[in-house]
């Protein structure tokens, strides 16, 4: 009965176990973020701009004004060009604050190819002539 009595505490202490090393694991998994294993798509040199989120205010000051602007119901697209790409900006206001910002944006290639928005923008800023206070 004794030699029972052991085995049955010897299953509780590996289901114990078992259980301990699922919870480590969970929580060593990345989940939704981001693990980087060598550089960002276009190398180091990308900007580390989250255009999401941003006023129309904001995004004039990082990018000028946009070459091509068009309202389609609640959205705004405004587009960005340069030789190297072109950066589609969609900003939506929220009609419950009135407050408008970036809710999606898309780049591409003048093949018409997606490319990463962070390539695209990188080559943006980079041609952007800086402005001339007078």
């Amino acid at each position: 009965m004794a030699a029972r009595q052991r085995r049955g505490h010897g299953g509780q202490r590996i289901a114990a176990a078992a259980v301990a090393v699922s919870l480590v694991a969970a929580c060593a998994s990345p989940g939704d973020r981001e693990v980087l294993h060598g550089p960002p798509a276009g190398g180091w040199d990308q900007p580390r701009i989250q255009l999401t989120g941003l006023g129309p205010a904001q995004l004039d000051a990082l990018l000028g004004p946009p070459q091509f602007k068009r309202k389609d119901g609640p959205a705004r697209l405004m587009q960005y060009r340069n030789d190297a790409c072109v950066l589609d900006v969609f900003v939506y206001e929220n009609t419950a604050t009135g407050e408008s910002r970036v809710e999606h944006v898309q780049a591409r290639d003048h093949g018409l190819r997606g490319m990463p928005e962070t390539t695209c923008l990188a080559a943006l800023l980079r041609s952007r002539k800086p402005s001339r206070a007078s």
